[in-house]
């Protein structure tokens, strides 16, 4: 059985900045960041900005102006410079080739400012695929959007990334399963790629994987403002799958 006390971690919160990890005194991203951005790189001044309290990585804003345009504002730290750096390399990338990604309409990883790399983009029509089906979750489901029952874009692929594509299947089942979720919606998938055993072998060891750094997210604040408490029934779910797919 896994050390519940490795898995939570023996670094304090003070100390710890890590991959999408904030220190408690690390600067936090404020509506003021995102007024000011919109304002001169776009020109338009906002006339209301709210959170967008989706994800974990990023500090997202909404931007409305007083001609009713909203915008799409993403706002990273030191510890997730990075991760906006690969969504801007990826759009760049993908939308040229007919992928449905917003625009980005302006971005800069060394803003003059602020004190925060950060990304505007053009907010598209739809809500998250999580919310009309309710029992998905993660990149193929929070960050795609549908609108009227008909796909309209992916508004994330800051993690994306060149190698295994099971791994992103694995991750999905590891989300689902941590929620105590069906995973019907994997099988379809490995089908449609029409997986052999050996390969559903290896999203199985994908998601034994996953399933520790699942655990190890546990109790982190990420981009929350408070730290939360870690959830044992959580913690013993993802325990449960971890020492089933290891036996």
């Amino acid at each position: 059985m896994l050390d519940r006390r490795k898995v939570s971690g023996g670094v304090s919160e003070e100390n710890q900045t890590i991959g999408r990890h904030l220190r408690a005194t690390d600067p936090i991203p404020t509506a003021n960041d995102v007024a000011i951005v919109v304002s001169s790189r776009l020109n338009k001044k906002p006339r209301e900005v709210r959170r967008l309290l989706t994800g974990l990585c990023h500090y997202v804003f909404s931007a409305t102006t007083s001609g009713e345009e909203t915008f799409v504002v993403r706002i990273a730290t030191s510890a997730t410079k990075h991760l906006l750096a690969g969504g801007v390399y990826w759009n760049n990338f993908l939308r040229p080739l007919g992928i449905p990604l917003p625009e980005i309409l302006a971005a800069d990883l060394e803003p003059s400012e602020i004190q925060f790399p950060f990304v505007i983009l053009e907010r598209l029509r739809g809500t998250d695929l999580c919310a009309a089906y309710q029992t998905l979750s993660d990149t193929t489901t929070k960050n795609v959007l549908v609108d009227q029952g008909r796909f309209s874009g992916i508004v994330d692929v800051d993690q994306l990334c060149f190698g295994d594509p099971l791994l992103q299947s694995a991750l999905t089942q590891t989300a689902l399963l941590a929620d105590a979720l069906d995973v019907d919606y994997i099988e379809h998938w490995m089908n449609l790629l029409k997986l052999g055993k050996q390969q559903r072998l290896i999203v199985a060891a994908y998601t034994l994987l996953f399933c520790i750094d699942f655990m190890s997210e546990l109790g982190q604040r990420f981009n929350k403002e408070e730290r939360p408490e870690i959830d044992p029934e959580k913690f013993a779910r993802l325990n449960s799958i971890f020492e089933t797919l290891a036996e």
